[in-house]
């Protein structure tokens, strides 16, 4: 494996262990789930504090790790039609 193989492979794995983006995306998942499943005014405004949560977490993501960031931005824009 290539050293820039193995950057990659770390990249990928390092946002794991950033327990706020970690534990945002986490949250921003459930919110929106329990909003498609039931779009109820409670669940809609707890979807968009966890949008908000994720966003505040990938903003200090970029300025902590810019890298990883860089590699997320990739991953969004392979991904926009999913």
């Amino acid at each position: 494996m290539s050293d820039d193989q193995n950057q990659n492979n770390d990249l990928r794995m390092d946002w794991c262990f950033i327990p706020c983006l970690e534990s945002a995306a986490r949250a921003w998942y459930e919110a929106r789930h329990r909003f498609q499943i039931e779009p109820s005014r409670q669940h809609q405004d707890d979807y968009c504090k966890a949008t908000d949560e994720l966003g505040q977490s990938l903003s200090a993501c970029q300025v902590e790790q810019p890298e990883l960031f860089e590699q997320l931005k990739l991953w969004f824009a392979a991904h926009q039609d999913d």
